[in-house]
């Protein structure tokens, strides 16, 4: 099979494949692929999705944030949530100032939003069950279906941003990890 590679490369069937020609095809396919795996990360750090509650062009990553408005994110969901986050799942609007933690879905699948289903519905996970919850931006009264938790945007002072945050008193879940395996022994 290397040898038709290198027969299809090299358009010659009389001449010879030297060991030579075997590193020189081995090195441009490596080349290919870690060149071809940089310019794929570096599109995806400059891709970014749009606010669905603004309609902002471009979300930030988390670690885009200053250093003093990540510690204050991340202070706010000790505080107010009792849970720490995974950075790599924060995204925040630079407009309306919302930040999308990790039950937002904003780093799940997006594949109905994005196919057309549900047209002007935003998909979140409930904080308390971990339900699926669909909703409206101008919906006045966000609920989880299951466990019937109601949501709101809630600012917050000291951070400066505005979090999607259950009704007060509702113990939000603080291991995803076993809730999704508590829910698939059901």
């Amino acid at each position: 099979m290397l040898d038709a590679l290198i027969l299809a490369i090299t358009r010659d069937p009389d001449r010879p494949v030297t060991p030579l020609t075997l590193v020189m095809v081995v090195l441009f396919f490596a080349a290919g692929a870690v060149l071809v795996g940089v310019i794929g990360r570096w599109v995806s750090r400059r891709l970014a999705f749009p606010c669905r509650s603004c309609g902002h062009p471009r979300v930030q990553f988390f670690r885009q944030l200053a250093p003093d408005e990540q510690v204050a994110i991340l202070e706010y969901f000790e505080r107010a949530e009792g849970r720490s986050v995974e950075p790599e799942h924060l995204y925040v609007c630079p407009q309306c100032r919302r930040v999308l933690d990790d039950f937002s879905g904003s780093h799940r699948s997006r594949d109905m939003q994005d196919a057309g289903l549900y047209y002007g519905m935003i998909r979140t996970w409930c904080k308390v069950c971990d339900h699926v919850i669909w909703y409206r931006d101008r919906d006045r009264e966000i609920r989880c279906t299951q466990c019937n938790t109601r949501y709101e945007w809630r600012p917050d002072e000291a951070s400066g941003y505005v979090y999607f945050a259950p009704e007060p008193g509702r113990r939000i879940r603080t291991d995803r990890d076993e809730l999704q395996e508590r829910l698939t022994d059901l």
